[in-house]
């Protein structure tokens, strides 16, 4: 396996170094950084500290059987909600 990793490796090196249209070369160098970026950012740093207060708050409360509610709940409960905008834009 490290085998592989080591030749996919050189030959993407090789690659990079024959190609010479610069545009193609500035569009892969953004392609692998941005992937690379993706795989090494948490989510969770992106959230303020409020965010990750509700959020802990929340995950804590989901722990409680009784705090949980099922799909067919959620969609009665919001039923009226929606048809009192969908009546409301006629």
């Amino acid at each position: 396996m490290q085998t592989d990793l080591v030749v996919l490796k050189n030959n993407f090196r090789q690659l990079i170094d024959n190609l010479n249209d610069i545009q193609v070369l500035e569009t892969l160098y953004k392609l692998v950084s941005s992937f690379q970026r993706e795989q090494t950012t948490d989510i969770l740093d992106d959230l303020t500290v409020p965010q990750q207060q509700r959020l802990q708050q929340s995950l804590q409360q989901s722990e409680n059987i009784a705090n949980l509610h099922t799909h067919d709940n959620v969609k009665q409960e919001i039923q009226p909600q929606r048809k009192k905008k969908l009546f409301a834009s006629y």
